[in-house]
């Protein structure tokens, strides 16, 4: 059996034929937004566009400047037919698997597909005439046994779940997930779960529908997964750009493609960008354990102990977070213990003396807001830096 991983990475599905007129600059903001937001990597979903080559290329060089990854997540709707593979392979994998931008994983490349049933589905209708065929009944059989027996074909399970049944009203369960991590773990695989805020089409007389899966759906279903012991190896945010089916967790740009179908209802006015940071809460819970015992108990602020000797012009203590400095706090011969409270941004320290003349100081690691992993750990720094005893 397959052991479930310790560390959860989070991911973001792109629908990269709606981003096919971004710039290097507008992946690099997009890039820079999700990082802030604990997303470890852009499943970027491709159908072979004839702008692809060009994308990519701004695409990963973004990523590549911006320490950001990326993999391949292959629209079956596209990549079904003969030489589909060769494609694949030629003009995606072999030129951009190098990348460091590439997201791996267990030192393998992660792929990913959508409708990744597709070339599969010709099991579903040959059932229909099983019965009139012996020797196709044989054959196929056969190969649903060769599936079925030795996993030759992928490492995982990726569900799209992430929404109600059409005409479904009632609040969305982990009941599914938890039969795909059942069968996933049985079979040796890994799992990947998707977790969306909303979905609603309007773009044509054949899609135009809304999934209702209960109100706060993105917060409830991802507090949900996480609480499942065995859980996921993976999340998916579905998605950061569909813009037809308004579940984008980004901005609305403008080079971003919007279907012309979606115009009436999706525009920068509509900015999804909120929801993304509610998702980051969630992002960053990537640890597999739960919140150590006693978490409540730690507090935001930053603690010096500063030793003053006899003689010493040091008269006063500066913190500085947020980028903000914060009111002077005395300091005498001896060792003085201060403390201030923190809040996100850039920290420093200053020791000063009566006329404000600084006579040390440094920086800290910035408080940032939305860290991709809480390590429950803390920051020492010594000041002036190598000192010790004497």
């Amino acid at each position: 059996m397959r052991k479930r991983a310790t560390v959860r990475p989070v991911f973001a599905h792109v629908v990269q034929g709606n981003w096919q007129a971004y710039s290097q600059e507008d992946y690099a903001a997009e890039y820079a937004r999700a990082r802030e937001a604990g997303i470890d990597a852009f499943a970027l979903n491709v159908g072979h566009d004839a702008s692809d080559p060009e994308q990519m290329q701004k695409a990963f060089a973004a990523a590549e400047e911006g320490g950001f990854k990326l993999f391949w997540s292959f629209d079956m709707n596209y990549f079904s037919g003969p030489g589909a593979s060769e494609v694949m392979l030629d003009e995606y994998l072999g030129k951009w698997g190098g990348s460091s931008a590439y997201y791996t994983w267990e030192d393998k490349l992660l792929v990913s597909t959508f409708s990744g049933e597709v070339p599969g589905t010709f099991l579903d209708g040959a059932s229909s005439f099983k019965e009139s065929n012996a020797k196709w009944s044989a054959l196929l059989d056969a190969v649903k046994d060769k599936l079925g027996g030795e996993n030759i074909w992928a490492g995982g399970i990726f569900s799209w779940a992430a929404w109600g049944d059409k005409g479904r009203i009632d609040e969305m369960t982990t009941k599914e997930d938890q039969t795909y991590v059942a069968a996933a773990g049985k079979a040796g695989l890994a799992y990947m779960a998707p977790v969306a805020a909303f979905f609603y089409v309007h773009v044509a007389a054949d899609n135009n529908y809304v999934l209702q899966s209960g109100g706060h759906l993105l917060a409830k279903h991802y507090s949900d997964l996480i609480a499942l012991n065995p859980g996921p190896d993976f999340i998916e945010l579905l998605s950061i750009n569909d813009y037809g089916e308004s579940h984008y967790l980004s901005s609305v740009s403008k080079n971003a493609g919007v279907p012309e179908g979606a115009k009436g209802y999706v525009d920068s006015s509509r900015d999804h960008t909120p929801m993304l940071w509610l998702s980051a809460y969630y992002n960053v819970y990537s640890d597999a354990l739960s919140r150590p015992d006693n978490a409540d108990t730690l507090q935001d602020v930053i603690e010096a102990a500063v030793f003053v000797p006899e003689g010493s012009k040091a008269a006063q203590l500066i913190f500085t977070t947020g980028g903000q400095a914060l009111e002077a706090q005395a300091v005498k011969a001896g060792v003085n213990l201060l403390s201030a409270s923190f809040v996100p941004g850039s920290v420093a320290i200053a020791l000063q003396d009566a006329n404000g003349n600084q006579l040390l100081s440094g920086t800290g690691e910035d408080i940032v807001d939305g860290p991709a992993t809480y390590d429950f750990n803390f920051r020492t720094y010594i000041l002036p830096d190598g000192a010790t005893a004497s």
